[in-house]
C-alpha cells in the first residue's frame, strides 16, 4: 500500500513538472525572476501587505508600476468611472506580465471601468477580507456618480427569493 501511494505521489509530481515545462516552452515571455521588495508595503491592512503607493520595480523580470492609490497601474484605470476591485493572488497580480496585459487590465480595457487591482502573491481569504474592508474605508474607493460621491457597489444581505427552496439566497446590489 505504501509503495502504491509513493508511486502515485511521484507520478503527480512528474505530471505537474511536465505541465509547468510545457507552459514555459509555450509562453517564454512569462518570467519567474521574483519581485523587488520596494513594490510591497508591509502591514497596510493590519497584518496584510499591499502594493506600495507610487512604487516601480521588477516583478517576474518585467517592470511593474503601482499608482498613488496603492493599486497595480494599467491604462484601464479610470478613477472617474465605476470601480471594479480585483482581489487575488499571483494569477491576478501577474508578475512577469506587462501592466496593460494583466487579466484585470484586459477586463478593464473591454469596458469603461476603473480597474482597481490590489492583488498580491500569497494572499489568503483572510487577506482578501482585510483588503476589501481597507479599500472600502478609503475616500478613493468611492466613484463619482451624477456629481455626488456614492459607494459604487453595496451588497445587501441575501434575501430569500419567493418560491425558492428554504435556505436558498441570492446576493443583490
Amino acid at each position: 500500500m505504501l509503495r502504491v501511494a509513493a508511486a502515485n505521489a511521484v507520478g503527480v509530481v512528474l505530471l505537474l513538472a511536465a505541465v509547468e515545462g510545457a507552459v514555459r516552452m509555450a509562453h517564454p515571455e512569462i518570467r519567474t525572476d521574483g519581485y523587488d521588495r520596494g513594490l510591497i508595503a508591509w502591514n497596510v491592512y493590519g497584518p496584510t501587505a499591499a502594493p506600495a503607493p507610487g512604487a516601480s520595480g521588477e516583478a517576474g523580470g518585467v517592470v511593474r508600476h503601482v499608482d498613488g492609490r496603492g493599486l497595480w497601474r494599467s491604462a484601464a484605470a479610470r478613477p472617474d468611472a465605476a470601480a471594479w476591485l480585483f482581489l487575488g493572488d499571483s494569477v491576478t497580480m501577474a508578475p512577469g506580465v506587462d501592466d496593460d496585459s494583466t487579466f484585470a487590465a484586459r477586463i478593464g480595457a473591454a469596458d469603461t471601468l476603473d480597474v482597481q487591482n490590489a492583488a498580491l502573491i500569497g494572499y489568503s481569504s483572510a487577506d482578501y477580507v482585510r483588503v476589501l474592508r481597507g479599500r472600502l474605508a478609503r475616500p478613493d474607493a468611492l466613484a463619482p456618480r451624477d456629481g455626488r460621491l456614492v459607494p459604487e457597489r453595496r451588497l445587501r444581505r441575501p434575501a430569500r427569493r419567493r418560491g425558492a427552496r428554504p435556505g436558498a439566497r441570492a446576493w443583490s446590489h
